[in-house]
C-alpha cells in the first residue's frame, strides 16, 4: 500500500500581516495590527466575507510570498509532495480567517485534501501559557499517532510564535517525526530530521497513579493530599502542569491527559 504524505501545519497570521500592508487591504482593516485586527473581526467591525475574498485574490496574485505556511510547504507544493493537510489554527478570529482562507487556496489551487483543526486556549495571556501550548501538543501528538503507522507523517512549524514552535518540535521528535520551516533571514527551506528523543518514563511513572485517578473525574484538593502528598501535588500543579485547582478540586490540564496517553495508551 502505497503511504500518503500527511503534513501537519501550524498557522499563525503571517497572511494577515504580510496583506495588511498592500492599499486595498489596508484601507479595509485601517491598522496591521493584528489585535487590533482580532478585535475588529470579533466586534464585526469588517466584513468578513469580504475580507475573505480579497486574502483569496492577495494569495493568487503573491504566491508563495503572501504567508510563511505557503512559502514554507512551497518545495513539497511543486513536487507534489502532499496528499493531505492539516491546518492547526487558534481559536481566535484571526486564527479562524487565515486557516479558512489557506485551506481553500490549497483546495483550490492544489487539489489538496484539507482539513482545518481548532487548537483552544489562545483567546488570553493565561489560557495560552498553560492551556493554548498543552492543547497544540495534544492536537500535534493525536494527529501524529493516527497516521505515523501506515502514512508518512511531516510537520509545519513555521506558523506562530517561538513557543509553538519548540512544543511542536518537541512532540515530532518524541514520535521520531521531521519537522521544516522556512528561514526568515535566509529564505529557504530548512528541515529538522526526527531525533532520537524519548519520555522520562522514571519520572513519568512516579505520577501514574495519580493521573489513573484523575483521568475520568476531578478530585477534592485535601483527599488529593492525603492519598499523594502534598509534594506532588505541588510537582504536578507548579512544575509540569500536569493538573490545576479549580474550586477545591483537582483536575487535568491538557498535559496531564497527553501524559495519561503515553502511559496508557488510552
Amino acid at each position: 500500500m502505497v503511504r500518503k504524505r500527511i503534513h501537519i501545519v501550524t498557522v499563525g497570521a503571517s497572511l494577515l500581516t504580510n496583506a495588511a500592508n498592500y492599499e486595498e487591504i489596508k484601507n479595509m482593516l485601517g491598522t496591521s495590527r493584528i489585535d487590533q485586527i482580532e478585535e475588529k473581526l470579533r466586534n464585526s467591525k469588517v466584513n468578513k466575507n469580504e475580507l475573505f475574498k480579497k486574502l483569496i485574490r492577495f494569495l493568487e496574485q503573491r504566491g508563495d510570498e503572501a504567508s510563511a505556511e505557503i512559502a514554507s510547504m512551497a518545495k513539497f507544493l511543486k513536487e507534489k509532495k502532499i496528499d493531505f493537510a492539516y491546518l492547526l489554527y487558534t481559536d481566535t478570529e484571526v486564527g479562524d480567517l487565515c486557516s479558512r482562507v489557506l485551506s481553500s487556496y490549497l483546495r483550490n489551487g492544489y487539489g489538496l485534501h484539507v482539513e482545518t483543526v481548532k487548537v483552544n486556549g489562545y483567546r488570553d495571556e493565561i489560557a495560552f501559557s498553560k492551556e493554548g501550548l498543552a492543547n497544540l501538543a495534544m492536537r500535534v501528538w493525536d494527529l501524529i499517532k493516527k497516521h505515523k503507522e501506515s502514512d508518512r507523517v511531516y510537520i509545519c512549524a513555521t506558523g506562530g510564535f517561538k513557543p509553538e514552535t519548540a512544543i511542536v518540535t518537541l512532540i515530532a521528535n518524541l514520535h521520531g517525526v521531521s519537522v521544516y520551516y522556512r528561514h526568515e533571514t535566509f529564505r529557504t527551506h530548512i528541515a529538522i530530521p526526527g531525533l532520537p528523543v524519548e519520555w522520562n518514563y522514571q519520572i513519568m511513572k512516579k505520577y501514574s497513579a495519580a493521573l489513573i485517578e484523575l483521568i475520568n473525574k476531578r478530585i477534592p484538593k485535601e483527599e488529593f493530599h492525603r492519598k499523594f502528598g502534598e509534594q506532588i501535588a505541588d510537582e504536578m500543579e507548579n512544575d509540569y502542569w500536569l493538573i490545576k485547582e479549580v474550586d477545591g478540586y483537582y483536575e487535568l490540564m491538557p498535559i496531564g491527559r497527553l501524559l495519561y496517553h503515553v502511559l496508557f495508551g488510552g
